[in-house]
Formats: C-alpha cells, sequence, structure tokens
C-alpha cells in the first residue's frame, strides 16, 4: 500500500471495515519525513560529505558526495508524496483506525557485495547503521517503514 499518495484516515478506516477480525494489512511507506527534512539535512549530510572529503585527500580519490539536502526529492516526488509519514504519525494512524503491529524501518545504507571496514565505518558514523533499524533509533534515522499489522478485535461484533 503506498500511504504517501492517499487520503490516509479514510482509507485505513475503509479496509478496517473489509477485514475480518485479526485479518492483516502489510504496510510499507517512504520516506521518513523526519530523517529527510532534519537529520539527513543537518546531521548526515555535513558529516558524510566531511567524510567523504577527508577520505578523498588521503586516498587520492574521487569518491562521489552525497545528494544535497535540497535535491534529495525530485519534482515529481514533492508533488506526489503528500503524506510523507514519520513514526508518530503512523502509530496514531494504526491506533486511532482499529489496527495494531511493530513498526519497523530500514536505513540509507552504502550496500556492496562486500563492504569494507570503511563501508561499515561510514554506515555507522553517518546513518547509524545497524541500530538505525531500531526503535528509538529509527524514528529519527530509518529511511521507511514497514509493517504487518493485525485488526484488532471487534467488539462489537456478533462473530
Amino acid at each position: 500500500m503506498l500511504l504517501l499518495h492517499l487520503v490516509i484516515p479514510l482509507l485505513f478506516r475503509k479496509i478496517n471495515s473489509w477485514l475480518k477480525d485479526n485479518g492483516k494489512l502489510f504496510v510499507h511507506t517512504e520516506p521518513n519525513k523526519i530523517f529527510n527534512d532534519i537529520f539527513y539535512k543537518y546531521y548526515s549530510y555535513p558529516i558524510g560529505n566531511s567524510l567523504i572529503f577527508i577520505s578523498n585527500i588521503l586516498s587520492n580519490s574521487t569518491y562521489p558526495y552525497l545528494i544535497k539536502p535540497r535535491n534529495i526529492r525530485t519534482k515529481l516526488q514533492r508533488q506526489l508524496h503528500v503524506n510523507e509519514p514519520t513514526y508518530i504519525n503512523l502509530k496514531n494512524l494504526f491506533d486511532k483506525t482499529g489496527f495494531e503491529g511493530k513498526i519497523l524501518s530500514s536505513g540509507v545504507v552504502i550496500l556492496k557485495p562486500v563492504n569494507s571496514w570503511k563501508d561499515i565505518l561510514f554506515n555507522f558514523i553517518v546513518y547509524l547503521h545497524p541500530i538505525s533499524n531500531v526503535v528509538p533509533f529509527n524514528i529519527f534515522f530509518g529511511n521507511d517503514f514497514y509493517s504487518t499489522l493485525t485488526k484488532r478485535k471487534n467488539l462489537m461484533s456478533n462473530n
């Protein structure tokens, strides 16, 4: 389900009405608004580019720099992503519309077939990976959110 493009509370209430008690719904959404607007801009981008700059000088290489914060979203993404979520928005939405489930996330990291110690260190310093996948760090450093939700049992039904 692409949450970014939809009128969310109405949709979740409708889905809730279609599911049986304890029915399942898988949700995936990205990007994390807090990460893009705050932590990438003020932490990951400056720290990451500083490390890349130092590494390029010391190793006489030309490793590319991170995307500038103002370019992290394309024009089309800015037009389509009308509901960029945060962890707290999602938690409140799920609670208010009768769903429960753990909200998980994955982070932005350098992934290669084999990561060098420099890649692993860079991922940890710049993106707090792998702890960025765990609450409370994923609230700020997770790039996307996903959850398998369960419809709470409707106490008013005659099932």
